[in-house]
């Protein structure tokens, strides 16, 4: 069959032309049933037979139409696709040959053995192969084929026998099952070289790329069928093109791009910027417009915009299965099954079906397992879901919701581990068991759409585990899955909604204003970047798509996009520096295939400063936060009834924060922490050191290595008793460092037993009256020197050293009130808690010689030290002060005074989800600013 080259009219919309031409000089009605008709994409086929069906109906005739196929699709037309694999079961057949092969056998292949031979490496192996099947199908070669070509060393020739030896072995196992591989049947049809039967015709319309297997075919085809290579150009550059209406690599990849080129190119930094401007274009695009996106990852971007816009637009491709909740449910599930681990089981519970499943089964309340698997994960940070289940068993009193709940998801792992195939299927009946659908309503209909799809993909595997050459049922679970989930289902559009076409499509779509987003490399031209087995440089000797030809194909396209609309309307390149994921694109290089003068200007263009990418904008409010009153203690005209020194320490520290903290009770959960935070950390060591007092040898002892030893036994136990024996390596690390503090306290306690004193009591409760409040604390440690004096200390365990007076008094700010600051107007509390700790213990030991201090466990231990502060023991006017300091916040919290914050106060670390940017704009302040006057 011999082509013969036709010129259309590069400037009108091609399906138009193209049905024109096929209608021009054939009687009505129209019959096209003997003409094969070869387009590029399938939706260019569909144009096409609209446009046909138009023009006949305009002339008051019908028209029949034959075969409208792409060009691989042409070679196989007549083949009966029963018994032939489908993409699933081949892949199935390639796991099962690669699950059984001694791998060592095909070094040339494997020339070392995998890290992991599990399911996962033999799925993606086997997709590997099959593609590259079908990559060496386009040319029309096999794996066999290439291992005589002279051209290839024999490193290569080598790794080509073993592809070779293991296809064999596939269609093998395809054979047992009774199935052909379609790859052969097409390569078979090839060379059989028999055209479609009742085909007298063939027409190949605007097909700038035809796969060289089909133009192998054609070649062969009998002379007698008239080939009509229908070619959107002028006859004068014919020479651009080859004879079956290739664009020549010498004349498009080196010649510039006038028509392209020419039409306005926006640059926007972002994926955040492309909905923005796509919106802006479409608001003044007119009534007839279409939206290309050759860049797949701007798609959601670009649906964003034109939402944005108004304009109900959709994506062809339909939307994946594994975005579907089913299919979240199924990929999760697999995880699970794979890794059982922490993630993967909140996962699991947070699914809103499985946790209704499970509430159904086992009755717990959902809230009440999240908040104790919150308490428990910050409490416990256990390393692994058996790390997890052991624990609440252990503590099943505390955290008996979580306890059932893990038992219940154990149960489902059993289940998984028992038949992982069966086991998903069977926990997904039981999970949607009693559903209810109703069909119509989008939801239903999509639950319905995914559940066909899994139930088709079911019934072409299920064949592939039984006989010899059987799936295993993990692998069958994971082929299954991996086919299913790029699956995609379609919801209903509106007639008039805006179809979002790829490159390829772009020329036959009739629209006079066009928007082409993501005009960027590795989209147009697409390309392939290190192909382990096809590189460029084979490609080209194969004959197969190269990186030129792909380059040659674009810019023919992309210059005849432009000149279709040079006089009915525009067309604008839009080039995204960023994907939606925030991958770094850089622009088509047919941007920058312009005449030589102008390409320092163009460069200047794509690559200018201001198009960099900038940074997210500054979070703001999108409304103001309403204080809370009702429902607080806040209506108790008794709070408060008495106050802690931590309490006064918030309140000092900014009344708001004391609102948030106090009375309202938030706070963050540390969910998924790595390691302990500081406050944990202190409780640890605070924990710890009460062995000291609880152990009667060590009252009075000297010698600091029997100390030590009991301070590492006793921080073993409490690790061991709240992370379990299995502890991660930042744990142990952690571990570690407190044993290093506490070893140098073992010294620290030997000089001090030395010196005369003995611990008398630990974790002391205590309250007094003073004025009208009543202040209560706990006392972290009491000293009695054999000489009557008593010592009233508080473990600190911060990073750093912080001595007591720095950490209590602080510079006087024009905000704070009169009771905070001191008699010499130089200094303001900032803490009272020794001067309580002071006054606590005199009420217990009145007639005593009475000191506080801390005992300083700082990161540098050789700063480990008791730290008294002398000045508070010596000067009652400090005592006194702090006292008044006391009665001035109970008097400000009797008041309701909780605004306004103090100025100087940093939001980052606590609360800093809420304030990002400090807290003016974020919270509206009447409420209690109402209440300090008391308004009702």
């Amino acid at each position: 069959m011999t082509p013969e080259r036709i010129w259309l009219d590069p400037g009108a919309p091609l399906a138009e032309v193209v049905a024109r031409r096929l209608l021009a000089g054939r009687s009505r009605p129209y019959d096209f049933r003997s003409t094969l008709i070869v387009v590029p994409t399938l939706n260019a086929g569909r144009r096409l037979r609209y446009a046909l069906a138009r023009f006949a109906a305009e002339s008051g005739a019908g028209v029949l139409t034959g075969p409208v196929v792409t060009p691989v699709q042409s070679m196989t037309l007549d083949v009966n696709r029963a018994g032939i694999a489908d993409p699933q079961q081949s892949i199935a057949a390639w796991v099962t040959v690669l699950e059984k092969i001694a791998i060592e056998n095909f070094s040339g292949l494997f020339p070392l053995p995998a890290a992991r031979r599990d399911p996962a490496w033999t799925l993606k192996t086997g997709k590997l192969l099959q593609q590259l099947r079908r990559t060496l199908a386009e040319g029309g070669w096999r794996p066999a084929d290439l291992v005589d070509l002279e051209s290839l060393p024999l490193s290569e020739k080598r790794r080509w026998e073993d592809v070779s030896a293991l296809e064999r072995l596939y269609l093998a196992a395809l054979t047992t099952h009774g199935l052909a591989d379609d790859i052969a049947v097409l390569l078979r049809h090839a060379e059989e070289a028999i055209p479609p039967a009742g085909i007298q015709r063939v027409v190949l319309a605007g097909v700038p790329d035809p796969a060289p297997v089909s133009i192998r075919g054609w070649t062969a085809w009998p002379e007698t069928l008239a080939c009509e290579v229908l070619i959107p150009w002028t006859a004068d550059q014919a020479d651009a093109f080859d004879d079956w209406g290739r664009p020549r690599v010498s004349v498009w990849t080196e010649t510039p791009l006038t028509w392209g080129t020419a039409a306005p190119c926006e640059l926007v930094p972002t994926a955040h910027d492309v909905t923005d401007q796509v919106a802006a274009w479409l608001d003044s695009a007119g009534d007839s417009f279409a939206l290309g996106v050759p860049e797949s990852r701007l798609m959601e971007p670009v649906l964003a915009g034109a939402a944005l816009a108004g304009v109900d637009a959709y994506d062809p491709g339909g939307t994946p299965v594994h975005r579907h909740a089913v299919g979240r449910l199924i990929e999760t599930l697999l995880d699970w099954y794979r890794e059982g681990s922490l993630d993967e089981g909140l996962h699991l519970l947070r699914h809103h079906d499985v946790a209704q499943w499970m509430v159904r089964e086992t009755g717990v309340e959902l809230d009440r397992v999240m908040r104790e698997w919150d308490q428990y994960i910050e409490s416990h940070l256990p390393t692994g879901w058996r790390e997890l289940t052991e624990g609440v068993k252990q503590r099943a009193a505390r955290y008996a919701s979580l306890a059932r709940a893990s038992a219940f998801l154990d149960t489902c792992h059993a289940r998984l581990r028992s038949d992982p195939l069966a086991g998903v299927l069977g926990i997904l009946q039981d999970l949607y068991r009693g559903r209810t659908l109703q069909p119509g309503q989008p939801e239903d209909d999509a639950f319905l759409k995914v559940g066909r799809l899994a139930a088709e993909r079911l019934r072409a595997i299920d064949p592939m585990t039984e006989g010899r050459d059987r799936l295993s049922s993990e692998n069958a679970l994971q082929v299954w899955w991996d086919c299913l989930k790029e699956e995609a289902y379609y919801t209903q559009v509106a007639s008039e909604a805006v179809e979002l076409e790829g490159w390829l499509e772009l020329p036959w779509n009739p629209a006079d204003s066009l928007l082409v987003v993501g005009l960027n490399e590795g989209a147009v031209p697409d390309g392939r970047i290190g192909d382990v087995f096809l590189p460029d440089t084979i490609r080209g000797v194969l004959g197969l798509r190269t990186d030129a030809l792909r380059h040659a194909r674009d810019a023919y396209l992309f210059e005849l996009i432009a000149r279709q609309r040079q006089t009915r309307g525009k067309v604008t390149w839009m080039v995204s520096r960023q994907s939606a994921e925030g991958d770094v694109l850089m622009p088509s290089r047919l941007l920058m295939q312009v005449p030589s003068g102008d390409l320092a200007d163009r460069v200047s263009c794509l690559f200018a400063s201001k198009s960099s990418m900038r940074e997210p904008p500054a979070p703001d409010a999108g409304f103001a936060l309403t204080p809370l009153i009702k429902g607080t203690c806040l209506e108790d005209p008794g709070y408060p009834d008495h106050l802690s020194a931590s309490a006064i320490r918030d309140y000092l520290s900014c009344p708001f924060f004391y609102y948030l903290k106090r009375v309202l009770h938030t706070e963050s959960v540390a969910v998924g922490k790595p390691e302990l935070e500081a406050y944990d950390f202190g409780n640890l060591v605070h924990d710890a050191v009460t062995v000291l007092f609880e152990e009667a040898s060590l009252q009075a002892c000297t010698d600091p290595h029997l100390i030590r030893t009991a301070l590492n036994d006793r921080v073993s136990s409490l690790m061991a008793s709240q992370f379990g024996h299995q502890r991660p390596l930042q744990l142990l690390i952690q571990e570690e460092a407190i044993r290093q503090r506490l070893g140098r306290l073992a010294d620290v306690q030997a000089t001090t037993a030395r010196e005369g004193w003995r611990i008398t009591g630990v974790e002391v409760d205590v309250s007094i009256t003073v004025g009208e409040v009543q202040l209560c604390g706990r006392m972290d440690r009491i000293d009695r020197h054999e000489k009557g004096m008593i010592r009233v200390l508080d473990y600190k365990s911060a990073s750093k050293a912080n001595p007591v007076s720095k950490a209590h008094l602080g510079s006087v700010k024009d905000h704070h009130p009169a009771y905070r600051i001191l008699p010499d107007g130089k200094k303001s509390w900032v803490d009272v808690q020794l001067p309580l700790y002071l006054l606590f213990a005199r009420s217990l030991y009145p007639d005593a010689m009475i000191e506080a201090g801390y005992v300083q466990l700082p990161k540098a231990v050789r700063d480990t030290a008791i730290e008294v502060w002398k000045e508070l023991g010596d000067s009652e006017l400090l005592v006194d002060s702090a006292r008044d300091c006391c009665l001035g916040v109970y008097q400000d919290l009797r008041a309701k005074r909780y605004w306004p914050p103090d100025p100087s106060r940093t939001w980052r670390d606590d609360y800093a989800a809420l304030f990002p940017n400090g807290i003016e704009g974020f919270v509206q302040p009447a409420p209690l600013i109402q209440i300090a006057e008391g308004a009702p």
